[in-house]
């Protein structure tokens, strides 16, 4: 599976994630080998990286947390 997959289906930027679109990403996330998981989390930590004066969105802290708990699982 490929990581654009998991894009794909994404809310808007500012919206957070709901219980059901979270437990998506978690069996999405799980499918995939620790390579790709890593790969995943990398691009949500950059993402949440604070530029001046703006807070990542929920959703982005969302899947970093996710992506966390899946490599430390």
């Amino acid at each position: 599976m490929c990581i654009l997959s998991l894009v794909a289906w994404r809310p808007k930027e500012s919206d957070a994630l709901t219980r059901e679109e979270l437990a998506q990403l978690r069996q999405q996330l799980a499918r995939l080998s620790a390579y790709y998981v890593e790969r995943f989390y990398r691009t949500a930590y950059e993402s949440c990286v604070l530029p001046p004066n703006r807070m990542p969105s929920p959703l982005r802290m969302q899947e970093l947390v996710t992506a966390w708990k899946q490599l430390r699982g």
